[in-house]
């Protein structure tokens, strides 16, 4: 599974980011290492899902 495929909502500015909910994080066994610790603003860009973002995702890592 490609990680990048379970997003529908990637910034391509400076890197390829987007954000994430803690539940998916979990869900989809993420690396620490792709997060950023500050808080997220916006909903989870996990293609159906809803919940408020906890951290942003650098998807190149």
């Amino acid at each position: 599974m490609e990680l990048i495929k379970q997003f529908d909502d990637v910034t391509n500015s400076e890197g390829v980011y987007s954000q994430i909910c803690n539940a998916c994080v979990n869900a989809l066994a993420v690396e620490k290492n792709k997060l950023d610790f500050n808080a997220a603003i916006g909903i989870c860009g996990v293609k159906g899902c809803n919940n408020d973002a906890e951290h942003y995702i650098n998807l190149e890592k």
